[in-house]
């Protein structure tokens, strides 16, 4: 599908915290046909907060505008990530969406008690990631046309 057009110079940045290399291009394929958002991928918690934090080596990382979050990865869980963002001031704003393939209503009510803007299953088929990744970017960054 072609880029869309947007009149806007804005740039939006989104953290995507996943683990799984193909959940990982299918949402960068997605967002890709969005002028201004750019996404910056970490592979899981300990890296997700190095970003944040701009430590090595990250240190010239921007500040995202949304964080995309896989709820289940090795070592720490995406909750654990969330859980800390809400406790740093500077994050305490910044929307958080759990990407997960989880329907575990626990999973749900865990991630929205922490805090976390929305809860979003991941699609079985392309056209639906397409539409779920365009919805949560909608919904969730300041400006991004609806």
């Amino acid at each position: 599908m072609p880029k869309e057009i947007m009149q806007s110079n804005t740039t939006w940045n989104v953290l995507l915290v996943e683990d799984n290399a193909g959940d990982v291009n299918l949402i960068r394929m997605c967002a890709e046909r969005f002028a201004g958002v750019v996404v910056h991928h970490v592979p899981n918690a300990v890296q997700a907060h190095r970003f944040l934090l701009q430590q090595h080596p990250f240190e010239q990382a921007p500040t995202p505008d949304l964080v995309l979050l896989d709820l289940h990865m090795p070592v720490f869980d995406g909750a654990m990530v969330l859980e800390s963002m809400r406790e740093w001031f500077q994050f305490r704003s910044t929307p958080v969406v759990v990407f997960t393939s989880s329907a575990l209503l626990s999973d749900r009510v865990r991630c929205k008690e922490l805090g976390a803007n929305d809860y979003v299953n991941k699609p079985a088929d392309w056209v639906a990631w397409q539409a779920k990744v365009r919805l949560i970017l909608a919904a969730h960054l300041n400006g991004f046309p609806a």
